[in-house]
């Protein structure tokens, strides 16, 4: 597709399916004789190498091709922190110590399974090194693919462009008013600096600080009525 489209702006959507159930990996390589807990770590690491090779592969490749350098790719994953994986002592959290500080993960909607870690490499814009507390959503990739290539996406769309803060214009970038996810009965809103949680219609709504307290320990609803009273509103 790379060789095709060279010469021509083009989008790839690349979704890899590693690391996930199950645990299948072409070859273990440099985890074939070492000394850990089980084979089931080996082949979670061996997946997860066999993965950035892969993405080595692209990056050559576009090198070779001479676009590299204004390609802008994002590499980043679809749901916070996994606990898949077997029964293991220890388990892969224990071994690894892969997991974030947030309380959650995949399948629920505390911010452990909302948060995903996220690499935007554009070397004719993006300075090496520099990171971006701007807090977006999977959303915002249609209107920032919009922009950069001159377009205007339809409207009714609750995506928001991050093109500014990506070529290091801060000054002009838009926030979301707020986010919202909803979950089989759960429902989380992202407000400011506020992560609001509902296990369950039926439940009141947990409102707590979304970075001091990660771990979600000190419910503040009662405390923030105006807070709460906004959540529920956009609930």
């Amino acid at each position: 597709f790379l060789r095709e489209n060279q010469d021509q702006p083009f989008f790839l959507y690349l979704a890899y399916t590693i690391p996930h159930m199950a645990l299948e990996v072409p070859e273990l390589g440099p985890y074939t004789d070492l000394d850990w807990p089980s084979l089931d770590h080996k082949i979670w690491a061996a997946m997860i190498t066999h993965m950035d090779s892969a993405i080595g592969r692209l990056l050559h490749l576009l090198e070779e091709l001479g676009c590299d350098e204004n390609t802008l790719i994002f590499l980043t994953s679809d749901n916070g922190y996994s606990v898949q994986g077997v029964a293991d002592d220890p388990t892969f959290d224990e071994f690894f110590h892969h997991r974030g500080p947030w309380r959650g993960e995949k399948g629920n909607l505390h911010q452990g399974g909302v948060r995903v870690p996220t690499i935007a490499r554009w070397p004719a814009q993006i300075r090496p090194g520099t990171t971006s507390e701007h807090v977006w959503g999977f959303c915002d990739l249609l209107p920032t693919a919009a922009e950069l290539a001159g377009v205007s996406p339809d409207g009714g769309i609750d995506g928001v462009s991050i093109a500014p803060t990506l070529v290091g214009e801060p000054q002009r970038q838009r926030t979301h008013d707020y986010l919202y996810w909803e979950l089989r009965d759960e429902q989380a809103v992202r407000l400011q600096d506020w992560y609001a949680y509902r296990p369950h219609p039926d439940r009141p709504v947990e409102l707590y600080h979304a970075l001091e307290d990660r771990k979600e320990e000190r419910d503040l609803a009662a405390d923030k009525p105006h807070v709460t009273e906004e959540v529920e509103s956009i609930i």
